[in-house]
């Protein structure tokens, strides 16, 4: 990985590891040095990788992307939807773009391409007493090369290289194409032209799905993703619910 062009191209600090327990948790240690500097960490191997609602996120060495990007919005803390919004476009585009592939969005935070889960996403972040964002991290793994991946994702994980056919994947161009994606999203469009994009990428809308809450599933149809992001659906009541990412997972029917 050549940091030094990557630092040029997204013009920010790149740190490369060849290991660490997570992109994520250096960044947002890092971010509590107050030094108000963006920064890119990458990494070849995480040992605790993060997914959301406390799941890990498998990430073998040589295997995939693991990246986390560490800036400081202008964002109040009621828009922090936006980050993982922007950040699920940024790949989708970016994959279009380099590769003509046609990947689609699982709400809230998956990519999913011919049914199998890419790319995954977390976003963490640290509110002021002012009801602003501190900081923002967001992290974004995607699987490159097929592995031997655990039992659990083994039927619904992909990798680019199953996707494209082909080993030997740029990733500093893939890299750089989707940073340049989030950064051009944040700083240029707006919340409703963003969530349109995320929505337009949405594969579960009309789906039949499974919504875990508080332990407690039922079963919907989605109908809609709202403004917020939130995911709109109707269950067998007739009920609509308007769900939010925090405590909330969904399986399809």
């Amino acid at each position: 990985m050549n940091c030094l062009s990557l630092s040029e191209k997204l013009h920010c600090p790149v740190t490369f590891f060849d290991e660490v327990p997570s992109t994520n948790d250096y960044l947002k240690e890092t971010a509590r040095t107050d030094t108000k500097e963006c920064m890119l960490a990458i990494a070849d191997r995480q040992t605790r990788g993060k997914g959301r609602l406390g799941k890990t996120f498998y990430s073998p060495a040589g295997a995939g992307i693991y990246m986390s990007y560490l800036f400081y919005p202008e964002l109040e803390a009621k828009d922090g939807y936006l980050l993982t919004v922007s950040a699920a476009v940024a790949v989708v585009k970016a994959l279009k773009t380099l590769y003509g592939v046609s990947a689609a969005i699982k709400w809230v935070n998956d990519i999913y391409v011919e049914g199998k889960k890419l790319c995954g996403i977390l976003s963490e972040s640290a509110v002021t007493d002012t009801g602003r964002l501190a900081y923002a991290v967001v992290g974004i793994g995607i699987n490159i090369q097929k592995t031997a991946y655990p039992p659990e994702i083994r039927d619904i994980a992909v990798s680019l290289e199953e996707i494209l056919g082909k080993s030997e994947i740029d990733r500093e161009s893939l890299i750089a194409e989707i940073w340049r994606n989030f950064s051009f999203l944040l700083n240029t469009c707006s919340s409703q032209q963003i969530v349109k994009l995320y929505r337009e990428s949405s594969f579960l809308i009309g789906k039949t799905v499974s919504v875990f809450h508080n332990n407690t599933p039922f079963d919907a149809v989605v109908t809609d993703i709202d403004d917020a992001a939130q995911l709109i659906v109707s269950d067998a009541n007739g009920s609509v619910h308007a769900l939010s990412s925090g405590e909330i997972s969904i399986k399809i029917k």
